[in-house]
């Protein structure tokens, strides 16, 4: 009789089966089989998961940066408990803000905000000096709220300074309670009489189309026109555009969206701006 076929070496079968012994010597060999690749995905599992922990460990912990005793009278900065601390902000500083150009930098920042505070008093006096002295001026008044659900009115100036027409921020109320019209004209009339300006040299009101601000009777509108009748009030020409917008043809439209997808994507981006300015200046020349 030949060799018993379940001596076989693996892979080793013959064409035909002419003995069931070599049917058991199959099975028995495939058996044999799965069992060597268990037991090599096993091991490469094994490993895998061994390399896995060895990376997870944490790595040598860094040496903390001391706090050099002279940085509180050089940068103002204190250190508590080993943490540095800004004696000017009372704010914690990260491990690698103590470096000397680091804690300068957050020095000078204390500075200039400290200079532009106390400039910021003489900046709006002059603002409202410019203001008083012009011949005539212009308003216009916008209210919205804050991302804290607070209203604010922004009052924007428009006047005659030198020989040129200058547009500046005026003030930015809080209003307290209501935003109606009367609430709106109460908080401008309240802001001419602190800062002693007069009513007689506004000759144009712009407002948006909020019934707020353009209502005849109870908004600001309204309430202006039998104030100060000489005071022209007007819709403003920002808001005029966008509702005059909505009511184009549809040839004007599509040209309006490839000039406003232009515009989007060149004015973000810095260096689209300056390939943009660039194509411009050689086709000039």
């Amino acid at each position: 009789m030949a060799q018993d076929q379940r001596l076989r070496p693996i892979g080793t079968w013959p064409d035909t089966v002419t003995d069931p012994g070599q049917e058991t010597g199959r099975i028995l060999c495939s058996c044999r089989r799965l069992w060597i690749i268990f037991s090599l995905t096993s091991l490469i599992l094994s490993i895998v998961d061994r390399f896995l922990k060895t990376s997870s460990e944490p790595a040598t912990k860094k040496r903390k940066r001391s706090i050099n005793p002279s940085f509180l009278d050089k940068y103002g900065v204190a250190d508590v408990s080993g943490t540095g601390i800004c004696v000017t902000c009372s704010k914690e500083l990260a491990e690698e803000s103590l470096k000397p150009n680091k804690l300068q930098r957050h020095m000078e920042t204390h500075t200039n905000v400290a200079v532009l505070s106390e400039e910021a008093p003489d900046l709006k006096e002059q603002i409202l000096e410019d203001f008083r002295n012009s011949p005539w001026t212009a308003l216009a008044v916008d209210e919205s709220t804050d991302i804290t659900s607070q209203p604010q009115l922004l009052i924007f100036g428009r006047f005659l300074k030198e020989s040129s027409v200058a547009e500046e921020l005026l003030a930015c109320i809080s209003l307290e309670t209501t935003t109606r019209g009367e609430d709106i004209f109460s908080a401008i009339d309240k802001f001419f009489t602190e800062n002693n300006l007069e009513w007689t040299k506004v000759t144009e009101c712009s407002m948006d189309g909020a019934p707020s601000m353009m209502g005849k009777n109870i908004g600001m509108r309204g309430i202006l026109s039998r104030e100060h009748p000489h005071i022209k009030t007007n819709h403003c020409i920002i808001h005029r555009q966008s509702l005059a917008s909505k009511d184009m043809s549809q040839s004007f439209s599509d040209v309006m969206q490839v000039v406003i997808a232009t515009v989007n994507y060149v004015i973000p981006a810095c260096s689209n701006s300056c390939a943009l300015l660039k194509i411009v200046i050689t086709t000039q020349c």
